[in-house]
């Protein structure tokens, strides 16, 4: 699930990549999603056996860290808000093995950065990032 921090561009990126993608406007609606709590989707996303991709780091922190430890949540997001679309559909799509990897065999919740070069768990840091 992208959250908001994302835009409309890098979602269509994403699907025509050939990625399922769902955002906040998908499930609640243009307008209502533009209104909903970090912990909301954090819940929604992980129930539905989503992972979630955002621009937000702080996502870690309370009051969004206690959702994501109840909902065990995987978190990916880039270690710039300023990146362009271009290029963090660019390291999605270049680090999508690795992520998919950690998906698969690192237990949620955690957060991990996508970096130019690497995927990296940021959080916890109990957590280890697969080698």
């Amino acid at each position: 699930m992208v959250d908001r921090t994302n835009g409309k561009r890098f979602t269509l990126a994403l699907r025509a990549a050939g990625l399922k993608v769902i955002t906040l406007e998908d499930v609640w609606g243009k307008l209502p999603s533009q209104h909903i709590e970090d912990p909301a989707w954090i819940h929604y996303a992980a129930a539905h056996g989503m992972v979630g991709l955002t621009v937000d780091d702080a996502i870690r922190y309370p009051p969004n860290k206690q959702a994501l430890v109840e909902s065990k949540l995987q978190v990916f997001c880039f270690p710039n808000g300023n990146l362009t679309w271009k290029v963090q559909v660019g390291r999605i799509l270049s680090h999508l093995d690795r992520m998919e990897r950690y998906i698969a065999e690192v237990p949620g919740a955690w957060l991990a950065k996508v970096y130019q070069h690497d995927v990296e768990i940021v959080w916890p840091p109990e957590v280890r990032t697969i080698r």
